[in-house]
C-alpha cells in the first residue's frame, strides 16, 4: 500500500472537547487515512481549555479516532479584555449611567478588545507557530488545514503556509468577518478583522465553507478569489435507525434535543411559551420534552415561571451515548437556530444532519427562506416554523401531535461523513499536486 501523505489540521479545539464545535474536524480525522492523507493535529493545550471556558469533555470521541493519532497540544494563555464584557441588550443600564460607559474605561475597553483580534485565544499564535513549523519539517506535513471557529487559528495556519512553504486550505464552519454578531456595533474591530481574514484567504489555495449560504457571502464580499471557494456541508456517520414504532393512543408525543438553550443562535424562549400555551389548552398529557445540554439561569426560571416542570425534563450535559440513546426514545427531533442576525439565515446546523439517519420527523424553528429551512423542506423531513414566532410554533405542535410521526425512510447518502471527506481529500489532493 502506498505511504500515507501528511496533513497538519489546524484546530484550536479537539477532541475530547465534545458538542458540535469539534465534531465537523473529527469526523474528518476520523477518515482521513481511507482516502490516502494522515493527520496530525495542532491544537490548544487541553488543561488550558478547561480553565478558560466551559467545554463539554466526552472522552468517548476519542474512541472513533486511530489509535496512533498524534496530537501535538500548545499551551498558549488565554487573555480577556481589561474590562467585564459588554451587557446583552436586554440589559438595563442603572440611572444616571454605567462605569463602563466612562471614556476612560469606554477607550480601554475598546483597546483591549482591539488587541484580542481576532479573538482572546491570539496568544496561542506564537507557541504553536513553533511547533507547528517543527512538525511541518520534521512530519513533512505536504498541506496544512486549518477549521473556525476559534479564528486564531486562520492566521496562525496563514504564518505556517508562509513559513513552511505548504499550500493552505481553510474550513470555515461559521463566517468571521462577515458575522456582525461577533463585533456588535464596534465596526472599526470589524474592519480590523476583515483586513486580516483578506490576508488568510489571499494566502489559502481552497476555502471550503460548511453551507452555500456562507460560500455566497463570501464570493460576494471577495469575488477576485471566488474560484477558490467549495463547500462541504455537514454530515452524519451512523448508521440509520429503524423508524419508532407508533405510539399508544394514550401515550405522549415524545420530542428529544440535545445542545445549547441559550443565547441569539439557540432561542429557546419562543418553544417554551408556545409549549406552555398548548399545555394550558389541550392539558400535560399529550407532550413530553427531553432536552440534554446547557441551559442559562434565564431560561431555566421561564420554564419554573411557565410550570411546565413536568413537562420539561432537563438532563444537563450527556455523553454521546447518551444523547444517541435519547434521540432514538423520541418521537420528534427539534432544531433550533435563531433569527436575529441574518447570517443566522446561512446556517444549516450540524446537528440537522446528525438527525438524517434516525427517521424521526424533524421540528424545525429556523429562519424562514434560510439554508436550514429549505434543506428540510428540499428533503420533507420535518414540520417547521419561524423560531420567534409562537403562534406558528404552537400550531406546529398541534399538528405534530395529532399526526402519526414519521421521519425520513432513508438518509441522503451525499451527507455521510464519508463521503464528504473524501471531497476534502480531493482538494488536498489538487492543491498538493506540485
Amino acid at each position: 500500500m502506498a505511504e500515507h501523505s501528511r496533513v497538519l489540521v489546524v484546530s484550536y479545539i479537539f477532541a475530547p472537547v465534545g458538542g458540535v464545535a469539534t465534531e465537523r474536524c473529527r469526523k474528518f480525522v476520523k477518515y482521513l487515512r481511507d482516502f490516502g492523507w494522515d493527520p496530525l493535529i495542532l491544537t490548544q493545550d487541553l488543561d488550558e481549555t478547561l480553565r478558560i471556558r466551559p467545554v463539554e469533555i466526552d472522552h468517548s470521541t476519542l474512541d472513533e479516532l486511530p489509535s496512533d493519532l498524534e496530537i501535538s497540544r500548545v499551551y498558549g494563555p488565554v487573555f480577556s479584555a481589561p474590562v467585564t464584557a459588554r451587557p446583552s441588550v436586554a440589559t438595563t443600564p442603572p440611572i444616571g449611567g454605567s462605569l463602563s460607559s466612562t471614556p476612560p474605561l469606554r477607550w480601554l475597553r475598546s483597546l483591549g478588545s482591539l488587541l484580542l483580534s481576532p479573538d482572546s485565544f491570539v496568544a496561542w499564535i506564537f507557541p504553536a507557530l513553533l511547533r507547528g513549523r517543527r512538525l511541518i519539517r520534521e512530519r513533512d506535513c505536504r498541506v496544512i488545514f486549518a477549521t473556525a471557529p476559534a479564528f486564531t487559528a486562520f492566521p496562525l495556519a496563514a504564518l505556517l503556509s508562509v513559513v513552511g512553504r505548504r499550500p493552505l486550505v481553510l474550513d470555515y464552519r461559521d463566517p468571521w468577518g462577515e458575522n456582525g454578531a461577533l463585533f456588535g456595533d464596534r465596526r472599526w474591530k470589524q474592519r480590523l478583522n476583515r483586513l486580516m481574514e483578506r490576508l488568510c484567504l489571499r494566502r489559502s489555495s481552497r476555502v471550503v465553507f460548511a453551507t452555500e449560504g456562507f460560500r455566497d457571502l463570501y464570493a460576494r464580499r471577495h469575488p477576485d478569489l471566488a474560484e477558490r471557494f467549495e463547500v462541504i456541508q455537514n454530515g452524519f456517520d451512523r448508521e440509520p435507525v429503524a423508524a419508532k414504532k407508533p405510539r399508544g393512543e394514550r401515550e405522549p408525543l415524545r420530542i428529544g434535543y440535545a445542545g445549547k438553550m441559550f443565547g441569539d443562535q439557540y432561542p429557546m424562549e419562543p418553544f417554551f411559551r408556545a409549549l406552555a400555551s398548548f399545555v394550558e389548552e389541550r392539558g400535560r398529557d399529550l407532550l413530553r420534552v427531553e432536552m440534554a445540554g446547557q441551559i442559562d439561569p434565564e431560561n431555566e426560571a421561564l420554564l419554573a415561571e411557565l410550570g411546565l416542570g413536568d413537562v420539561v425534563e432537563l438532563r444537563g450535559f450527556q455523553p454521546r451515548e447518551e444523547v444517541e440513546q435519547l434521540q432514538e426514545r423520541s418521537d420528534v427531533l427539534l432544531l433550533v437556530i435563531g433569527d436575529m442576525h441574518p447570517f443566522f439565515h446561512g446556517l444549516e446546523s450540524a446537528k440537522l444532519f446528525e438527525y438524517m439517519p434516525l427517521a424521526r420527523p424533524i421540528l424545525g424553528l429556523v429562519p424562514e427562506g434560510g439554508a436550514a429551512w429549505q434543506l428540510i423542506s428540499r428533503h420533507q423531513i420535518g414540520p417547521l416554523a419561524p423560531p420567534s414566532d409562537v403562534v406558528r410554533i404552537r400550531r406546529v405542535l398541534d399538528e405534530l401531535v395529532g399526526r402519526s410521526a414519521s421521519g425520513p425512510a432513508v438518509a441522503p447518502r451525499q451527507f455521510h461523513r464519508r463521503n464528504l471527506t473524501g471531497r476534502l481529500a480531493g482538494i488536498l489532493d489538487e492543491v498538493s499536486r506540485p
